[in-house]
């Protein structure tokens, strides 16, 4: 059998390349033309038969897009896929791989920018339903392989691969007035077409290479090295593909078999050991890792890690041994040894348990005193994601359980994290134990997870015993805010435009007082009692003051004594001055005088004021009055109620909707002196008009609701974000720009 790489040099030459250049641009441009017309037929027929108008409009608006501008896109396409050819056909060479001892010291993200578009990407192909002969696709990039002198071309690297075909779609839209989405739906709808064209390019540039002698001993097998295969190609396809781009991210709903998924792996750990795109392979393995989908269907293909491995043991030892982690980053004892036993996908777990805990260490929301203690379980978390594959990926894992909880008791803002603190004794305690204790059974997390909640517990009680009198006498003072808004309120609906001044002020500033603070005491029914005297009086004191005919000097001269009496009582009790007091009185008496002495020539009349002798005598008595009905009469004793003057109708208080969704416990990030800090809402009065913030040590906020709403409004105070460091660790090791 010739030599495939012996047989091949005198065929790469450009006129091979530039022939499959023009290949491929030709059956593509062609496809993207006809998926153009297929499309606009497919985008008017589903707005046919769209359930809303808003989708029917959409889907509209998509037909009439891909109709005006698929001559123009066509050919913008065809210029950026020629450009785009030229680039993947002149890729250099990789640089030799390295050998002996992996690095793991250096690490680079890949931009956030292109993060998004490589999902954007994903997601067009994915809703498009793109159905690519991965055979193909595989034995491409085996040819190409020898042709560009490329061993590790990845499958964004493929001539003509989904990535470029969309990336010159998406060059190719025009400045339309079109919405984004319907330009989306246009995109996804000529998507849908194109998986013949690009299987025929694919196809066809096969061919062609096969005829140059570019490894005309192709076998497939040889590529996928240990992936099991389908047992026939008419089996496999049958399968739906979602194409060769299709992110890590996607993974759950993507349609792609345990055996490809497998080989994604190995192919991003292939790329994470490699001299380029060493961080973009970590990111993917650590995606991957992390995707409790992937790791569903890769667990049976992944090595595990015995319990009683020389590996594990190994790792225990180092684990009780004396090393201090005082920053992130695994140590490099650790790091050798895992070299030496571990590996390739142990060596790579345990790197990324480096990236989550170097994460950790930079976490601007944890205490410093909390961080040491966390690294000090890093050994504990490799050991434990060695052991289970999918560690990374569930939260219900009780050694990450554990780091959650110790985190958040940390990072409480009532907690104290000083030196020789209870708290922090603690946690050291319980950490201790977790480091001695654990050699492969996860139980210890749990035990310690239950310690954690305990102290945890204790923490928050001994908090609540500091706020106990403060909210006590905050809640207090809320009663009695609301009685008196209540008794005002109450005022208003008897005081007619008879009331002097003098009274209102009176009843208003120091009578509503008293009654407020007589609704508020410990018992019911002598608060229900008390209120009810003061409303009574209250009544009797306008009353004495409006205009009166000669039948009723009587009545006032005989409640007169008891109704100043009762006004002298509740002044005394709320520390009315004496001066302001007898002032008042005065005031009383020479009202009364001039309404006694104009009543004695006043002739008979119709009360203005709803009072009759019936509503008086009942006042006098304490007992109900007796309603009696207007009948037109001119009768005093025909008067309406008195307490039917006007309908009851008291203020309500509205909760403003920037204050709804806040609980007692959470965690508020509040503007002091410039710099924005966490505090905890430790507390909310019960008409929600009083919020307590509180963070060690000692430090408590007090605001009224209004005051609040206003800081909210201005961006002084927000809810502050409530994810675990762990989960934002892991996020970020895969990739996720977002989750800082």
């Amino acid at each position: 059998m010739p030599n495939p790489v012996n047989a091949t040099p005198s065929l790469k030459s450009n006129a091979l390349i530039a022939s499959c250049q023009r290949s491929l641009t030709n059956r593509l441009t062609e496809g993207v033309a006809q998926s153009f017309e297929r499309s606009v037929t497919t985008l008017m027929a589903r707005s046919a038969i769209a359930e809303t108008a808003e989708e029917k409009s959409l889907l509209a608006l998509a037909a009439d897009f891909a109709h005006r501008h698929q001559h123009d896109m066509t050919l913008r396409f065809r210029n950026h896929f020629e450009q785009a050819l030229a680039a993947a056909f002149d890729v250099p060479a990789p640089a030799a791989k390295q050998g002996g001892k992996l690095d793991f010291a250096s690490l680079s993200l890949v931009s956030d920018d292109l993060i998004e578009h490589s999902m954007e990407r994903s997601r067009w192909a994915q809703l498009a339903g793109i159905d690519v002969d991965q055979e193909i696709v595989e034995e491409l990039k085996a040819r190409l392989r020898a042709v560009l002198e490329n061993p590790s071309l990845a499958s964004d690297q493929l001539p003509a691969s989904l990535a470029s075909i969309y990336d010159a779609l998406k060059a190719a839209l025009p400045e339309d007035s079109a919405t984004a989405q319907a330009i989306k739906a246009a995109l996804a709808a000529v998507g849908a077409n194109l998986s013949i064209a690009i299987n025929d390019a694919y196809a066809a540039a096969n061919e062609q290479l096969r005829q140059s002698g570019v490894l005309p001993d192709f076998v497939l097998g040889a590529v996928i090295r240990d992936s099991r295969r389908q047992p026939s190609g008419a089996a496999r396809a049958a399968q739906p593909r979602k194409g060769d781009m299709m992110g890590i991210a996607d993974l759950p709903d993507a349609d792609i078999s345990n055996d490809d998924q497998l080989m994604m792996l190995q192919h991003a750990m292939a790329q994470a050991y490699s001299g380029q795109g060493q961080g973009e392979g970590r990111r993917q393995v650590a995606r991957m890792l992390a995707n409790p989908a992937a790791i569903d269907r890769l667990s049976g293909g992944l090595p595990q890690v015995q319990e009683r491995s020389a590996l594990m043991s190994s790792l225990t030892s180092f684990q009780r041994s004396d090393h201090s982690f005082v920053q992130a980053g695994i140590h490099p004892d650790l790091l050798a040894r895992i070299k030496d036993e571990g590996t390739p996908l142990d060596q790579i777990t345990v790197d990324i348990v480096g990236m989550v805990f170097d994460y950790i260490y930079q976490d601007p929301r944890l205490p410093d005193a909390i961080k040491q203690q966390l690294l000090r379980m890093q050994v504990v978390a490799v050991k434990a994601a060695l052991l289970s594959r999918g560690f990374f990926a569930r939260r219900q894992h009780p050694l990450r359980q554990l780091i959650d909880r110790i985190a958040e008791i940390g990072s409480d803002p009532d907690s104290d994290v000083g030196e020789g603190s209870d708290l922090m004794v603690g946690i050291r305690s319980i950490v201790d134990r977790v480091i001695v204790a654990f050699d492969t059974d996860v139980e210890v997390f749990v035990q310690a997870t239950q310690s954690t909640d305990e102290l945890a517990k204790e923490q928050i009680e001994k908090h609540r015993a500091r706020l106990a009198a403060t909210e006590r006498a905050i809640a207090q003072r809320e009663a009695q805010s609301a009685a008196l808004d209540e008794a005002r309120a109450e005022f208003e609906l008897y005081a007619t435009t008879q009331c002097p001044a003098f009274v209102k002020t009176f009843l208003d500033d120091w009578w509503a007082v008293f009654m407020a603070r007589a609704r508020t005491v410990t018992d019911f029914n002598e608060a229900r009692a008390a209120w009810k005297s003061g409303i009574d009086t209250a009544k009797l004191l306008i009353w004495s003051t409006c205009e009166k005919d000669a039948q009723d000097i009587a009545a006032l001269a005989e409640i007169l004594p008891g109704m100043i009496r009762e006004l002298r009582h509740g002044m005394a009790s709320v520390d009315m001055p004496q001066v302001e007091l007898n002032r008042f009185l005065q005031a009383l008496m020479l009202k009364h005088t001039q309404e006694i002495t104009a009543a004695k020539t006043r002739p008979p009349f119709r009360a203005t004021i709803p009072v009759s002798r019936t509503e008086t005598a009942a006042l006098i008595s304490g007992a109900d009055p007796r309603p009696a009905e207007s009948s037109g009469a001119s009768s005093a004793d025909d008067a309406m109620s008195f307490t039917q003057t006007a309908p009851r109708s008291l203020p309500t208080r509205p909760i403003d909707t920037s204050l709804a969704e806040i609980r007692r416990g959470q965690m508020i990030e509040i503007c002091r002196d410039g710099d924005f800090r966490v505090y905890k809402l430790a507390w909310i009065s019960p008409a929600r008009k009083v919020y307590i913030f509180s963070r060690h040590p000692e430090e408590t906020l007090t605001f009224e609701d209004t005051d609040l709403a206003g800081l909210i409004a201005s961006g002084q105070a927000r809810p502050s974000i409530e994810t675990s460091p762990m989960d934002r660790a892991i996020a970020l090791a895969a990739g996720d720009s977002n989750a800082g």
